[in-house]
This record gives structure tokens, C-alpha cells and sequence, in this order.
């Protein structure tokens, strides 16, 4: 089968965006429009590309070190070692906002 997805990923991408500004907005959309399966895969990917820039960044950086038992697994020498940081980060953020309000 032959999608809007597999054809041209472009206009498909700003017809979905479109359609999810419109439904955030409140407006009633035709639910069958949305391809929500494509649209996770889609936002998964883009997380999965910003993790794989940055450990790819920390591995060329001067003075990159790789995760190994001298430094508790603090390095970065894979995707998932930046992923865990980069939530870890996250979690800490939310709790100072948290504490700050």
C-alpha cells in the first residue's frame, strides 16, 4: 500500500502538523487523517537522532573520555550513556523548577 508517508514524507509531514495544530487548537479534525503510527515512529526518530548528534559531538570533543570503571560510567561513549545523562539532566531540571515555584 502505497501512503502519503511513503510518497512524499515532506507534504505528508506538514499535512500531520497541520492537522495536530489544528486538533490542539480545539478544533474537531477527522481523526482518520492522523497517522498516528507514523507520527510516533517519527517523533521516536528525531529523539533518537538528537541523542546519536550528541554523543557523536562528545566523542570528537577534545578531551573526550570514554565510560569505564575509573570514572563510575560517567563518560559518554555511547548513545545510551548520553540518553541516561540527558534524562538525568532533565529530572534535575524538573525538580529545581519545581522547588523554585
Amino acid at each position: 500500500m502505497n501512503t502519503l508517508y511513503d510518497a512524499d514524507i515532506l507534504e505528508w509531514s506538514e499535512h500531520q502538523a497541520t492537522l495536530l495544530r489544528r486538533r490542539a487548537a480545539g478544533e474537531l479534525v477527522n481523526e482518520a487523517e492522523l497517522d498516528w503510527p507514523n507520527i510516533a515512529e517519527e517523533i521516536e526518530s528525531v529523539g533518537n537522532e538528537q541523542v546519536h548528534a550528541v554523543a557523536s559531538f562528545l566523542a570528537r570533543a577534545p578531551g573526550a573520555r570514554s565510560s569505564g570503571p575509573s570514572d563510575g560510567g560517567a563518560g559518554f561513549s555511547s548513545p545510551r550513556s548520553v540518553r541516561i545523562s540527558m534524562r538525568r539532566s532533565a529530572s534535575s531540571s524538573r525538580a529545581w523548577q519545581k522547588r523554585d515555584s
